[in-house]
């Protein structure tokens, strides 16, 4: 590209692996905000004569010996990590976008440049 120290097809192809890894992000976020584990009490309407009944929910960490404790812990640094994987697709959609526009305006500018030289060589050529 005249004028310019990079290649717009490298631009291109980066912003297409960004948009990819954008992607991939999206994904882990998916499945991490699947892995929640219920860790709090919960009211259940199976009491005698349909009164609400406080439960401790099953889960891998169990009901005993503290685990709800572990259970709630896990599912808080479960939540961190998805609100992080969601930012780092957000930025890398964002990053994406942001190289191919600058591609595109690498190409007007190039394509503005290149038109401003042919309309002075041919006012040249009338000289």
């Amino acid at each position: 590209m005249a004028g310019f120290s990079t290649q717009l097809e490298d631009l291109r192809e980066s912003g297409r692996h960004l948009g990819k890894a954008a992607d991939a992000a999206g994904e882990a976020h998916k499945k991490v905000g699947g892995m929640d584990i219920p860790s709090g009490p919960r009211t259940e309407p199976s009491g005698p004569f349909g009164l609400d009944v406080i439960t401790v929910p099953d889960n891998a960490f169990g009901t005993t010996l503290g685990m709800p404790a572990v259970a709630a812990a896990y599912d808080q640094h479960r939540q961190k990590i998805a609100k992080l994987l969601d930012r780092l697709r957000e930025n890398t959609e964002a990053t994406s976008l942001a190289l191919s526009r600058v591609a595109d305006l690498y190409e007007e500018a190039d394509a503005s440049t290149q038109s401003r030289l042919g309309r002075f060589s041919n006012q040249l050529d009338g000289i």
